[in-house]
C-alpha cells in the first residue's frame, strides 16, 4: 500500500525538476509514489520527467494542457493512491531525512489529518535561511486551536495531508486561481481538522531564485492576474467567514483577511502597478467593504495601513514609488 504521494505540477522548470525529484529519491523511503503533472510546459521539462518514469515504476507522468497550477494539483490529487499527500513545487527540494521522518510520523499516527513542518528558504545551494514555522516541541492540536493560537502559514508544501480527510471534507484547489489558491486550500483543510500535528521536522527547502516563477514575474499581465486572483480569493474568504458560526473563530478569520488585504495593497505598491488599475482595485475593495482596511494584529501591517488607508496618500505613495502609466 502506498503511504505517501508526492504531487508535483510541472511548468517551465527544466533547470530545476531533476534536482527536485532527486531530492526525494536520495532519501530513505518505502511505499511512496511521485506524480508529475506536465501542464503544457513548452520547455524540456516533460522529457526529463518521462526519463525518470521510465527508470522508476513508482513515478507517473501525466500530460495536460495549460490547466493552471490549481487545476493540475486537483488532477494529481484525484489520481493519488497514498494514505497521505504532499504537494511539492517543481523548483523546490526536500532536505535530507525529511521523507523518512514524515513516514515515521505517519506510521505511528495514521489517523492524523494534517502534519505541519518547518522549512528554509534558499537562493542557491550554499545560501540557506533559518528554519521557519518549526515547532520546538511536537504538539497535537485541532484546526481551530491552530487558527486561534498559532501564526498562520499559508504555504501548501510544508504540510502533509491525509488524503481521505481531504476527500471527506471536499477540500480542493480553486481551479480558476493561479495565485492565492494555496491560502484558500489551507483554510478549507484546517477549519474542519481535529488532528493536526505541529512538528520540529525540517521538511522543505523553498527556492527563491526561479526568475520564471509567478513570485518574480513583474510584467503588468502577471501582476494583473495576481491582483484579480487576490480579489477573487478575498471574496471567497468572505464567504467562508459568513459560513462560520463560532464567534471567536470568525473574528480570527476576519483578522487574517484584513492582513491579506494589507499585503495586497503593499504588493500593488511594490509592483508599481498602474495608478488607473490601482483605482479600479480599490473600488472593488470598497464594494466588498474591505477598504479602508481594519488594522490587523500584525504591527508592520498596521503601520503601513496608517497611510495606505487614506486613498489620496496611498495613491501619492504609489506614484512616488514609480507606478507605471498605461
Amino acid at each position: 500500500m502506498v503511504k505517501l504521494s508526492f504531487l508535483i505540477p510541472v511548468y517551465k522548470v527544466e533547470k530545476y525538476i531533476a534536482r527536485c525529484i532527486d531530492s526525494i529519491l536520495s532519501q530513505k523511503y518505502a511505499n511512496i509514489e511521485i506524480l508529475l503533472g506536465i501542464d503544457g510546459s513548452p520547455d524540456r521539462s516533460a522529457e526529463v520527467c518521462i526519463a525518470y518514469a521510465q527508470q522508476y515504476d513508482f513515478i507517473y507522468v501525466f500530460n495536460n494542457k495549460n490547466m493552471g497550477a490549481g487545476a493540475e494539483r486537483n488532477f494529481l490529487l484525484d489520481h493519488a493512491k497514498g494514505d497521505f499527500v504532499w504537494f511539492v513545487d517543481a523548483d523546490d527540494m526536500l532536505p535530507e531525512g525529511a521523507v523518512e521522518k514524515v513516514i515515521e510520523v505517519i506510521e505511528k499516527k495514521p489517523s492524523l489529518e494534517i502534519i505541519a513542518m518547518g522549512f528554509k528558504r534558499f537562493g542557491d545551494l550554499d545560501n540557506y535561511g533559518s528554519l521557519e514555522f518549526a515547532t520546538p516541541k511536537e504538539k497535537m492540536i485541532s484546526g481551530k486551536e491552530y487558527l486561534l493560537k498559532q501564526p498562520f502559514c499559508g504555504y501548501l508544501w510544508n504540510k502533509v495531508f491525509n488524503r481521505m480527510f481531504l476527500f471527506e471534507h471536499g477540500v480542493k484547489m480553486n481551479p480558476n486561481l493561479v495565485n492565492q489558491e494555496d491560502n484558500l486550500f489551507n483554510l478549507y483543510a484546517i477549519l474542519p481538522c481535529k488532528k493536526m500535528l505541529l512538528t520540529s521536522i525540517y521538511g522543505y527547502d523553498y527556492f527563491q531564485g526561479n526568475t520564471l516563477s509567478t513570485l518574480h514575474n513583474r510584467s503588468i499581465e502577471s501582476v494583473e492576474r495576481n491582483v484579480n486572483d487576490t480579489l477573487l480569493a478575498q471574496k471567497e474568504i468572505q464567504e467562508i467567514i459568513r459560513s462560520i458560526s463560532d464567534v471567536e473563530l470568525k473574528k480570527r478569520i476576519i483578522e487574517l483577511l484584513n492582513l491579506n488585504v494589507a499585503g495586497f495593497l503593499f504588493s500593488m505598491f511594490q509592483a508599481r502597478y498602474p495608478i488607473e488599475k490601482i483605482k479600479i482595485a480599490l473600488e472593488q475593495l470598497k464594494r466588498m467593504q474591505l477598504y479602508p482596511t481594519r488594522f490587523s494584529f500584525n504591527r508592520r501591517s498596521s503601520i503601513f495601513l496608517c497611510g495606505a488607508n487614506i486613498e489620496w496618500i496611498y495613491l501619492c505613495l504609489c506614484r512616488l514609488h514609480g507606478a507605471k502609466r498605461l
